[in-house]
């Protein structure tokens, strides 16, 4: 099979708050490239879900370090949710818009030994 990724993903988890229009969630990011996130958001009952629209703006804010904050500015390429027994959870996969110096120094620092 082939990989459709044009990119390499590092898989880690980091908390992050999104910001999606007025409505706020926390999720965890995942997956990360230069260039996009993976972002996984467990949501206690379906009252809560938020419906992700491809092509929507996102702002997400994540802790790497306990002296720094990252601020993104993403797009949604996909997302898929899915209702289990136990909760219900939506997978995102977001393009990052003008990724910050910050980012892309914090990218740098990840263990190469994590990439698919």
């Amino acid at each position: 099979m082939l990989d459709r990724r044009r990119l390499k993903r590092i898989v880690m988890g980091f908390r992050t708050e999104i910001t999606y229009g007025d409505k706020n969630c926390v999720g965890t990011i995942v997956s990360f490239s230069e260039e996009g996130l993976g972002v996984y958001v467990e949501y206690s009952s379906t009252a809560n879900v938020i419906d992700f629209v491809p092509a929507t703006k996102i702002k997400l804010e994540f802790q790497p370090s306990p002296e720094q904050i990252l601020h993104l500015h993403c797009e949604i390429q996909w997302s898929q949710t899915q209702d289990n027994p136990y909760a219900v959870t939506t997978n995102i996969g977001m393009e990052i818009i003008d990724p910050t110096q910050g980012y892309k120094e914090f990218f740098k620092t990840l263990d190469s030994d994590t990439v698919e």
